[in-house]
């Protein structure tokens, strides 16, 4: 059997923030859209030029649904490379400003919206750089609803919002904002939980029972306090007669 190639990494989630502005920034030749699989819309992509690219979210949402969180990934990651410099979303759409890239490289860019009747997006689109100044092509995009509120998965499953958390640069010793992540049993029996464990240099709260039963969500509340300089890394694992793991970072100064 042939060895199997190992998947490219992809970069830390970017969190996106709300809206800064009255509006999203509405780019017409830079707006993505669902045109079906096999579909291509052409674009000029500056590597050394931040561009932004806007998602209308209302063909997918239902009547009285909105955006409440989204967070994206580029991959693959490369040298120079393609990242997410800024993310904002409102009630209906998400915008994201991309820069950089290697020469003749495909990237994917991944994003997850989340949003308040608890349903969970995964929308992906492509992009080809060929060097400055020369064409990007928006290939197609990829919507998938990944986590229904409840009966989305048959047994105890808990499904986090957001999947994980960056937090900004905190000075070392200082604690950061409290951050929030939303946990929801999205499958079809009752959560028991026998632990939440911290790793690194991060704390929490909660206001989790013991149970969670099918539909329900308890909180979480997170902090930051860095104890070196640097990017630094950890987690909190949720356990029970089900886990998740909530993927945490955040930079000390």
């Amino acid at each position: 059997m042939p060895p199997v190639e190992p998947a490219p990494a992809s970069s830390d989630p970017f969190e996106a923030i709300p809206l800064q502005g009255d509006a999203l920034p509405f780019v017409g030749d830079r707006e993505v859209h669902d045109r079906g699989s096999g579909m291509m819309e052409l674009h000029r992509k500056d590597a050394a030029v931040v561009y932004a690219y806007v998602i209308d979210m209302r063909r997918y949402l239902d009547e009285g649904e909105f955006v409440t969180a989204a967070s994206g990934t580029v991959t693959p990651v490369s040298d120079p490379e393609m990242a997410i410099r800024r993310m904002e979303y409102d009630a209906d759409g998400i915008a994201l400003w991309l820069t950089g890239g290697q020469d003749e490289l495909r990237y994917t860019v991944e994003i997850i919206a989340r949003t308040n009747m608890r349903r969970t997006w995964r929308l992906r689109f492509a992009i080809i750089t060929h060097g400055d100044a020369a064409p990007a092509e928006i290939i197609d995009i990829t919507v998938e609803q990944i986590a229904d509120a409840v009966g989305a998965g048959v047994g105890p499953i808990l499904a986090l919002a957001p999947a994980s958390l960056t937090f900004p640069a905190t000075a070392v010793g200082e604690t950061s904002a409290a951050r929030t992540v939303d946990v929801l049993n999205v499958g079809s029996d009752t959560v028991s939980l026998q632990s939440i464990a911290p790793s690194g240099a991060f704390s929490f709260t909660s206001n989790a029972q013991g149970r969670v039963s099918p539909g329900e969500s308890f909180t979480l509340t997170v902090r930051f306090t860095p104890t070196r300089t640097g990017t630094v890394y950890g987690s909190i694992v949720i356990d029970g007669n089900t886990s998740v793991t909530l993927p945490l970072s955040g930079r000390g100064t």
